[in-house]
């Protein structure tokens, strides 16, 4: 695997394979599972081991068809992230949306859990609290975080009792602001 980077001490592809879309958007919707399932597995075999996900993602359902996906592929081989969000309760419901997570998934762990967004009218304290103990319970084996300013970023640094390893932000080829930063990551990959 070519450019490969570590979160505690795993390897990992630094472009994980996104499945927003898979199994629906915001909203399930049916048809297209097996389609989805012979490209997770054919990215897998091909290298691919990052797999991102949210519960968000139809809904929970694009993490029951990657479920499918991994049936019978070595866990070891695997890294796979998913992300809670306030869409499906308040901050505590962490640990309940984690385990949903897990069972829709069928692994006994994540690799990495995100808080989806930092929301300004939610207590984030309460958001990073309910996510490090998930993480301390051993229902994922990092912390992370999605759509971050630099200063969010900043403020859960300083108080996440876990590392946060990650911060995904947008970074679109079609998306014509993204295309300058897109260019430039895809050249440092190369």
């Amino acid at each position: 695997m070519h450019n490969i980077i570590k979160i505690n001490s795993k390897e990992l592809h630094p472009i994980g394979i996104g499945t927003w879309g898979i199994g629906g958007f915001m909203e399930t919707e049916k048809g297209g599972e097996e389609a989805a399932i012979e490209a997770l597995r054919y990215s897998i075999e091909k290298g691919q081991n990052h797999i991102d996900t949210a519960e968000m993602y139809g809904n929970g359902y694009a993490e029951e068809i990657i479920g499918q996906a991994i049936k019978g592929i070595e866990r070891d081989k695997l890294f796979i992230a998913s992300k809670v969000h306030r869409n499906y309760g308040s901050s505590k419901d962490v640990l309940n949306a984690t385990e949903k997570i897990l069972k829709r998934l069928q692994i006994d762990a994540l690799h990495m859990l995100y808080i989806h967004s930092y929301w300004e009218d939610e207590n984030m304290d309460e958001w990073l609290e309910e996510a490090n103990k998930a993480v301390d319970r051993g229902l994922a084996k990092s912390l992370a975080v999605s759509n971050w300013t630099t200063e969010n970023l900043k403020w859960g640094i300083a108080r996440s009792k876990n590392k946060i390893v990650a911060n995904q932000i947008t970074i679109s080829c079609i998306k014509v602001r993204y295309r300058k930063k897109c260019k430039n990551c895809v050249r440092k990959m190369i």
